[in-house]
């Protein structure tokens, strides 16, 4: 998508006269529920894949967009062995349901071998 010099300058005034960061800007359609439907936000999620890819392939924002996901992944792991090991006294497949529904909406099908060692291991050491 190609964007005129022109348009940027105008969006660029509009936020220079507002007083308001696009930033700023960004953050309140993101996390203000008045703005949930708004066109903007709509636009703003659609595109949200597009924009994380903007900013890991930025050579200003790489490395920090690298270390984000980076974080992001240790937490779903983290969160993911956490509840492995908080689990007593269930048996194996009720361990498994539970993950299942807890690691479905993670996206991170490799947590599914850490899963699945972890288990092996909680298995050969309550024998």
């Amino acid at each position: 998508m190609s964007i005129s010099q022109v348009a940027v300058d105008r969006v660029s005034a509009t936020f220079l006269t507002s007083n308001i960061t696009l930033s700023t800007y960004v953050l309140a359609l993101l996390e203000d529920p008045r703005f949930e439907s708004d066109t903007c936000t709509l636009d703003l999620i659609s595109q949200a894949h597009e924009i994380i890819l903007a900013f890991s392939r930025h050579p200003k924002t790489h490395d920090s967009s690298l270390v984000w996901a980076s974080n992001i992944m240790k937490k779903k792991y983290s969160e993911s062995i956490k509840l492995l090991v908080s689990v007593k006294d269930s048996n194996r497949n009720d361990v498994l349901v539970m993950l299942e529904d807890s690691l479905h909406n993670t996206y991170l099908p490799e947590t599914w071998s850490v899963a699945e060692a972890l288990l092996n291991g909680v298995s050969y050491l309550a024998q």
